[in-house]
C-alpha cells in the first residue's frame, strides 16, 4: 500500500467498516424559570447539565500515518494506524480539561 502523490485520488475503499468511528451525540439540558418580585426587580434560577445521561465517549483512532503498521500485545492493539489510546479522554485529547462524566451547574441571578 503506497499513499497517492499529493492532489492525487487514492484507490482505497470509501468507508472501512473497521476504522470508521461513531457519532459522539452530545446531550445537555437546561432548566429555568423567571420569579418576579416586584416591578422591577426579578429572580431567575437555571440548572444546566451537561452529558445527561452519562455516556462514555470513547477515543476516536489514530489516523496520521496509514503505513504505520499496528504492534499487537496479545489480541490489544498497543500502537500503530488505528490505535485507540485508552489512556486519556477525548476531552483531554481536544485539548480541553472539561471531564466526560455527567456534571451539573446551578445558576441564579437578581435582576433591578
Amino acid at each position: 500500500m503506497t499513499q497517492p502523490a499529493a492532489g492525487q485520488w487514492g484507490t482505497a475503499a470509501p468507508y472501512y467498516n473497521d476504522y470508521r468511528w461513531q457519532r459522539l451525540p452530545a446531550e445537555n439540558l437546561s432548566l429555568g424559570r423567571v420569579f418576579r418580585i416586584k416591578e422591577k426587580v426579578t429572580f431567575s434560577f437555571r440548572a444546566e447539565f451537561f452529558n445527561v445521561f452519562n455516556r462514555v465517549f470513547l477515543n476516536a483512532p489514530t489516523s496520521s500515518n496509514s503505513s504505520q503498521t499496528q504492534v499487537y500485545s496479545g489480541k490489544s492493539t498497543v500502537s500503530g494506524f488505528g490505535y485507540i489510546n485508552t489512556l486519556i479522554t477525548p476531552i483531554q485529547a481536544a485539548g480541553g480539561a472539561t471531564p466526560t462524566t455527567r456534571n451539573g451547574q446551578l445558576v441564579a441571578r437578581i435582576q433591578f
